[in-house]
């Protein structure tokens, strides 16, 4: 590494590891009181280096660190709260306003971890707005769906205050056991940008259920028909090699469109192996 410090030529710079405690020490006491900021421990494991000159002299001093897990100021700012989960983080006004700024389009759920949006969007007048409904029955069950929405333009602002939204949904899912009768119920809240011209109660349910496309096409077909949760092989690559040829196996089944679903398909290629022979060696 070759540079220039107050006119002086440097012909070599070599950037290494701080070796022991007392260059650590040394190192710490020099940030502090070099860095324009002071000097605070780093988040973490961390890294210190030092560039030096080639008698030993040390130039400059380095250090990496991972991110901060929890910035006060940052989560005010953001709009997160201490005790969201991840799968509610996303509704947060930042996250809304990021969305709408960049000309996309959100249909965000809000839960628990936010109170006051989730009351103002509760106490909305849902026994007079539109209802799409849909019902279907599979894998020993019925589940229904109910989605209603609410157009939000004429409302004060202060009210379900996300950036951009201009549609409250409720979706009620309703699951009956058939075989025990036992039923369960789900009701889910959220905000949209998306006006009701562009997208009412169909279209939101539709988004709803598309966020879970990925987990309930590939993931839990993986977990489960594929028994992947049971796997305890830590050897190498393999577990990455069996994850890719399930993923290849799950692909070929849904190419080949004679199966409504996996463990019908694991079944059928169980019982008759050239089937399955054939289907992987099939052109094209």
């Amino acid at each position: 590494m070759a540079g220039q410090v107050d006119g002086i030529v440097l012909r070599e710079l070599r950037v290494r590891p701080i070796q022991d405690a007392v260059e650590r020490a040394s190192w710490d006491r020099l940030m502090e009181a070099h860095h324009y900021l002071g000097f605070r421990s780093p988040f973490g494991a961390a890294l210190r280096h030092v560039a030096e000159l080639p008698g030993g002299e040390w130039a400059a001093l380095l250090g990496w660190s991972p991110g901060a897990f929890k910035v006060g100021a940052r989560e005010r700012w953001l709009g997160w709260l201490p005790d969201m989960t991840l799968d509610a983080l996303h509704s947060c006004p930042e996250t809304a306003r990021l969305i709408t700024e960049l000309g996309a389009d959100y249909a965000m759920p809000v839960k628990d971890s936010r109170p006051t949006l989730l009351e103002d969007i509760r106490l909305l007048d849902w026994d007079s707005a539109a209802e799409f409904k849909t019902s279907e029955k599979g894998h020993g069950r019925v589940e229904t769906r109910r989605c209603r929405a609410i157009a939000l333009d004429g409302f004060a602002d202060e009210l379900a205050a996300l950036p951009g939204r201009r549609q409250a949904f409720r979706i009620v899912r309703e699951r009956q056991i058939v075989r025990t009768g036992k039923t369960s119920v789900q009701t889910v809240f959220g905000l949209s940008s998306l006006g009701p011209e562009r997208a009412g109660p169909e279209e939101l349910l539709a988004l709803n259920r598309g966020h879970w496309a990925i987990e309930n096409r590939l993931r839990h077909v993986r977990d489960v028909s594929c028994d992947e949760d049971r796997l305890r092989i830590r050897s190498g690559r393999l577990a990455g090699n069996l994850a890719g040829l399930a993923n290849a196996a799950i692909s070929i089944v849904r190419l080949e469109g004679r199966f409504l679903h996996m463990p019908q398909a694991s079944r059928h290629h169980a019982a008759r192996q050239g089937d399955a022979l054939r289907e992987i060696t099939r052109p094209g």
